[in-house]
């Protein structure tokens, strides 16, 4: 469950509205794993590649209840901003994103638009440590 912040007050669903403020807040700290098992975590000047990877889990067509994903995750995103952490499970559905957050599964996004993000993502230069360099 996320702690009172920009994210949510209690387990409340997002929104598309909610998608756009989070990804606008201040970042404190991001990371991204991918579906062949690499972590990447994102420097300060990666963060806007973050952003872009953030929005695409909108437009959200569906929310429900259910815990968890019908299957394991294909990324995983985390979160630190606004003092709150957020720990995303995605799974890509075709066309469309399925992900967890706060105890809500959503339907949505575009997966293709998220998959590009994601390798803009991973393409950026990297230190040693799998950090960001500039």
């Amino acid at each position: 469950m996320l702690l009172p912040g920009c994210f949510n007050l209690g387990p409340q669903p997002f929104d598309n509205q909610r998608i756009a403020i989070v990804s606008n807040t201040r970042i404190q700290s991001a990371s991204v794993s991918y579906p062949d098992g690499v972590e990447l975590t994102i420097s300060p000047d990666d963060y806007e590649a973050f952003r872009t990877l953030f929005r695409t889990l909108a437009p959200i067509d569906r929310v429900t209840e259910p815990p968890g994903l019908p299957g394991l995750p294909d990324y995983e995103l985390t979160l630190f901003a606004a003092g709150n952490v957020a720990n995303i499970d995605i799974m890509v559905d075709d066309s469309k994103l399925i992900w967890t957050l706060d105890g809500f599964q959503y339907h949505g996004g575009n997966a293709e638009r998220f998959r590009t993000a994601a390798d803009v993502v991973r393409s950026r230069p990297r230190d040693s440590s799998g950090h960001g360099s500039p």
